[in-house]
């Protein structure tokens, strides 16, 4: 099978599926399974197209049919990611930036990453192809190589692997998470990704690629306020031997200081191989801070990295500092990225490309290390946990040796998908579907003085990649080396603590809307008439150089400044049909545009979950959400979803309707399910803010680019036919 070929043509019967491949013997459970294998009793004969993207249920997981080898729980130190070093020209300048690249990580140089006569002398950054880049220059440059290499997700898989060199990984700056960017609002950056990766024309580097992904990547930022052309769409990929720029401004939305955010990550977004590609290991952290000298934030509600600056939030944290000034660490902030991996015998990882209901491994990791350890002081810590996928849910508590919650020890949830909450929230428990993140304190003063192990505990079952089946493992067979992601090994505080009490933070955000302002919404848009509603026409290019008119509806509602706005609403179904998960029917397509959002537009998106047996983890790019609704109800301000969001976690039946601005940049950008199994095969629909700036091919990404070297120019803005 060519590797360039997608999946979910395959998947829909353009592929021949042998059953021995399937390795599928079970009957149906359910009649709809059974009309979608006709041949036998459901069962795969030789030569049958694969029709359905759903294989028979009562079919044993591939970690069942071959479960990991087993490993030592614990005895790995957690590592943590290395900071971004910004690079600096020849002159040492990082205005002009780029002149010569070099890569701060030690790894080699991608092959013709920089032409020798490109139109902008040694391959700098084009402002033409960024939008408002006068408006947000550059103030630092990175430059990460996304390659191949061995990494150790445990000393006892190391010891499996050929030659003992581990596991074969794809990364970011030659790290598995990649290297976490510390960034400051108000500070432009300009970010160079290169792939590395071994060329499939090259024989000789693509024998040694895995068995699954392709080695061409577009890197998202996950859910900064970026430009479409910066965005990571799908099809703005790229191939071993390119580059791409990502020119990310760090402003608020609408420069809203109340919008600002925390705790990002970025991973792959592949059109059709996001998961197999983040699988590999294409994940990283990207921090936001505040400037203490910044004066367009409240003193009070600044978040400045450091625990010591007065009058500041002072959570839990303080960097660490080369001679140069260059941010090399964190002090008592650790980010603990989650994945859940299968191994076979040789310590590789697997993946079965044939599954797509989602992929569930046996082996929890965090940072990339299975079941890991990290000493820590009894003081206060800031933990990040970010979801990283593909396809697991969690249910985290804090627990003894026995699996017994540790009493008076909680969470205090400080933010939701990267942003902070109207104030911290005290859980005994905090739940995170894929993508979700949480940024939260846990005070490890609390513990008593015998206790000096504290486990964080996954109690959610989930026995397929479908979702999770709800029961509590806690309540049913409680087993740290089983369902515990890592230990903390306590010792004596080193120092006194000068970091706030979470308990007397009365305010971490101020929301840009009063929740008595969304209610009037909530209640506007649920009791609407059809006659309540204004209609509108936008004419949109389409395949082949027509046009088509989208036809929208909107409502006017007055917001809490008095203004009357005119509010789109919109309904998102996603479901299975016809052999692929959809949205609204339709399957994923990216030279369509089935949606358009005017600049500066207020919407109402009412998102559904018409599937019986399955969740999904709604992701919208660009624009965060205040969720005014979910299954009927109102948001209480002691949920965590009380904030401002980008992640919505819809369960079988469920249903929440989101209120959204979209503000300061246009182009092309997507909604999808961030279980990605779900998204590579066809659970995402693009849409536009605008139409001033939509190409949508990696090839002419919003407004040009450079491939290795060569200036592509703004192309007509139509879309592609190919």
């Amino acid at each position: 099978m060519a590797r360039s070929e997608s999946r979910r043509s395959l998947l829909r019967g353009a592929f021949l599926v042998p059953s021995a491949l399937l390795k599928r013997t079970s009957p149906p459970a359910s009649p709809e399974v059974q009309e979608e294998f006709p041949v036998g009793i459901g069962q795969p004969q030789p030569d049958v197209p694969a029709r359905t993207l759903f294989l028979p249920d009562g079919i044993p997981m591939d970690l069942e049919i071959q479960p990991s080898p087993s490993v030592t729980p614990f005895v790995m130190d957690l590592p943590i990611p290395p900071i971004a070093i910004p690079v600096r020209g020849t002159n040492g300048s990082l205005e002009t930036g780029h002149e010569s690249l070099t890569d701060p990580y030690g790894n080699p140089a991608p092959k013709d990453i920089v032409n020798p006569t490109p139109v902008y002398a040694e391959g700098k950054p084009d402002p033409r192809t960024h939008q408002q880049w006068a408006s947000y220059v550059p103030k630092k440059y990175y430059q990460v190589n996304i390659s191949q290499f061995f990494h150790n997700y445990h000393d006892e898989l190391t010891a499996l692997s050929p030659g003992g060199l581990g596991t074969a990984t794809w990364g970011y700056g030659g790290s598995a998470p990649g290297p976490t960017f510390i960034v400051f609002y108000g500070e432009p950056i300009l970010v160079r990704m290169a792939n590395a990766l071994p060329d499939c024309s090259d024989p000789v580097q693509a024998a040694t690629l895995p068995p699954f992904g392709v080695p061409s990547t577009s890197t998202h930022l996950h859910n900064a306020h970026t430009p479409s052309e910066s965005d990571g769409f799908p099809m703005d990929f790229i191939d071993p031997g390119q580059w791409h720029d990502h020119h990310y401004v760090n402003i608020p939305a609408g420069s809203d200081w109340r919008e600002r955010m925390t705790s990002l990550w970025y991973h792959d977004h592949r059109m059709d191989f996001t998961a197999p590609n983040v699988y590999a290991g294409l994940t990283g952290f990207y921090f936001y801070f505040d400037d203490p000298a910044d004066a367009s934030i409240p003193d009070n509600y600044k978040d400045t990295g450091d625990e010591e600056d007065a009058g500041t939030l002072r959570l839990p944290g303080k960097f660490v500092r080369d001679a140069m000034g260059n941010v090399t660490g964190r002090l008592w902030d650790i980010p603990l990225m989650l994945h859940d991996v299968l191994f076979d015998q040789e310590g590789q990882a697997v993946f079965d490309v044939f599954n797509t209901d989602g992929i569930l491994g046996d082996r929890f990791t965090v940072n990339r290390t299975v079941q890991p350890k990290l000493t820590v002081e009894r003081r206060r810590y800031r933990l990040r946990i970010q979801n990283g996928g593909p396809s697991r849910f969690y249910d985290l508590h804090l627990t003894d040796q026995n699996g017994v919650p540790i009493p008076g020890l909680q969470f205090w949830v400080l933010s939701s998908d990267g942003n902070l909450l109207p104030k911290p929230l005290p859980k005994d428990s905090i739940q995170l579907s894929v993508a979700q993140r949480h940024d939260v304190i846990v005070d490890f003063s609390l513990v008593p003085a015998g206790t000096t192990e504290v486990y964080l505990y996954n109690a959610l079952e989930q026995i397929h990649g479908r979702g999770p089946t709800g029961r509590n493992l806690l309540e049913i067979d409680p087993n740290v080396n089983r369902d515990a992601l890592m230990r903390f090994d306590l010792v004596a505080a080193s120092a006194a603590d000068p970091s706030a009490d979470p308990a007397t933070i009365t305010a971490l955000r101020e929301m840009p809307d009063d929740r008595d302002d969304l209610e009037r919404l909530r209640f506007q848009v649920t009791t609407a008439t059809p006659s309540d509603y204004t209609t509108d026409s936008v004419q949109v290019p389409t395949v082949g150089g027509g046009m088509k008119t989208l036809t929208r509806k909107y409502l006017q509602w007055v917001d809490g400044n008095g203004m009357t706005q005119n509010v789109y609403v919109r309904e998102f179904v996603f479901d299975y049909d016809g052999g692929l998960w959809t949205i609204n029917g339709m399957a994923a397509d990216m030279t369509e545009i089935p949606i358009v959002v005017d600049p500066g537009a207020h919407e109402v998106w009412h998102i559904k979950n018409s599937g019986g047996d399955w969740s999904h983890p709604v992701h919208i790019h660009f624009e965060e959400f205040r969720l005014i609704e979910f299954n009927g109800l109102p948001i209480s301000d002691d949920d965590p979803r009380d904030g401002r969001k980008d992640v919505l976690t819809i369960g079988p039946g469920e249903d929440g309707i989101a209120f959204f601005r979209f503000r300061d940049f246009e182009g092309h950008y997507i909604i999808h399910c961030h279980n990605v199994i779900h998204e590579d095969h066809a659970m995402m629909l693009r849409w536009n803010i605008g139409l001033n700036r939509d190409v949508g091919h990696h090839s002419d990404p919003d407004a040009a680019r450079w491939c290795n070297g060569v200036y592509i120019p703004q192309p007509v803005p139509t879309p592609r036919e190919d």
